[in-house]
């Protein structure tokens, strides 16, 4: 991926857009591909352009993006990075769960201690400069393990109920951005993003049937969609619900 020279993006306001108290830059790109697409990652907007488009083809699709990327922020919709960090509180698979760190200079190896709703870490000083990540990689590391066997009996549950599919394995990965689960058809394997695990319960139920379903169909025929629809009538409406709120799944609880 070649970032476009400046002498390229003269004709093209690139500037810096700051919304809603936050700096964004945009970043262009000429790429070997045959239509014009963009995303918003935290504070960056990023704008992927074909290398062939015409001067006239690149200023009029570059607007008409920059515009549609610019209005996504402003209502919201964009995939913020999941990451966990010391004091904040979550919500996961109906849990409420406060993360709590202390470092320590007397300890050699990093503790973890759940009781109730308090996720209780001890962290030996010398991760103390590297504090947010460190505390966000051991965070993502808990809550697949605790979420997994949850996860685990509820798919397992819903599968039973519905379907009687063989599943050889459950995997919890991520957290991605986008794709809350797939499937392995072949190997019959089912993927839950962490971040699905954000979402309301019936809500993630919608996620699992979509996934078991595929065991049966790995497409998206209209023999998958009435198998899907058969179980869960309501799949249309929690799809939308998701569709609107998957950008905040698994952000810290505002108080």
């Amino acid at each position: 991926m070649n970032k476009i020279s400046n002498t390229d993006t003269v004709y093209l306001d690139n500037d810096d857009v700051y919304i809603n108290g936050v700096n964004y830059k945009i970043n262009v790109y000429f790429m070997n591909r045959k239509t014009i697409t963009g995303s918003v990652e935290d504070d960056k907007i990023i704008i992927k352009i074909p290398v062939y488009f015409s001067k006239e083809q690149k200023i009029k699709y570059y607007a008409k993006l920059r515009e549609k990327l610019i209005k996504r922020i402003i209502d919201g919709k964009f995939y913020k990075t999941l990451n966990f960090f010391n004091n904040e509180e979550i919500i996961i698979m109906g849990k409420p769960i406060k993360i709590s760190a202390l470092f320590d200079s007397k300890i050699k190896r990093t503790s973890i201690n759940f009781n109730g709703n308090l996720l209780s870490l001890k962290i030996p000083i010398k991760y103390k400069d590297t504090e947010n990540e460190y505390i966000d990689k051991i965070v993502k590391k808990f809550l697949s393990k605790w979420a997994y066997p949850i996860l685990k009996d509820r798919i397992e549950f819903l599968n039973d109920r519905f379907f009687r599919f063989r599943i050889n394995q459950i995997i919890i990965y991520g957290p991605k951005k986008t794709i809350l689960g797939s499937c392995n058809y072949k190997d019959k394997k089912i993927y839950l993003n962490l971040r699905s695990l954000f979402a309301p319960s019936d809500m993630l139920d919608s996620v699992i049937i979509h996934e078991l379903a595929h065991l049966k169909y790995p497409n998206h025929s209209k023999k998958f969609w009435n198998l899907v629809l058969s179980v869960m009538p309501d799949y249309k409406t929690r799809k939308k619900w998701l569709n609107r709120n998957i950008y905040n799944l698994g952000l810290p609880i505002k108080n």
